[in-house]
């Protein structure tokens, strides 16, 4: 996942944890298949998968206990970091910080959070 998700800006421990931190590069993935073609991904504003990215145009999914618990990066905080994060961004939304920041996206049918579609032969 591309660092500008503005999820990162409300849970920053996320970035550095052990499952995010080994996600492999296309360049990795070469070595050990014949990849043929890779694409951008673009996730659609609709999107219900539950990965952490999937709610990037609507920030109060991320406020449910339920969604975060499914999102593996968010699953993996500590309750301490998980409360003042889920407070932070709850703020933003409720002041119209988070819209002034990134209320862009709102208009947007989908966007590309650096996911890559690899097809190898």
């Amino acid at each position: 996942m591309s660092d500008q998700l503005w999820l990162f800006d409300y849970f920053p421990e996320s970035r550095s944890l052990p499952s995010e931190v080994r996600a492999p590069r296309v360049e990795q993935i070469r070595d050990y298949l014949n990849v043929q073609s890779v694409a951008p991904l673009l996730i659609p504003a609709d999107c219900t998968d539950g990965f952490a990215g999937a709610y990037w145009k609507r920030p109060e999914a991320y406020l449910d206990t339920a969604v975060r618990d499914g999102i593996s990066s968010l699953a993996q905080l500590s309750p301490e970091a998980a409360a003042r994060d889920v407070s932070r961004l709850e703020q933003d939304i409720a002041s119209g910080e988070w819209d002034a920041r990134y209320g862009f996206l709102r208009s947007l049918l989908e966007y590309e959070l650096g996911y890559r579609l690899v097809i190898a032969g």
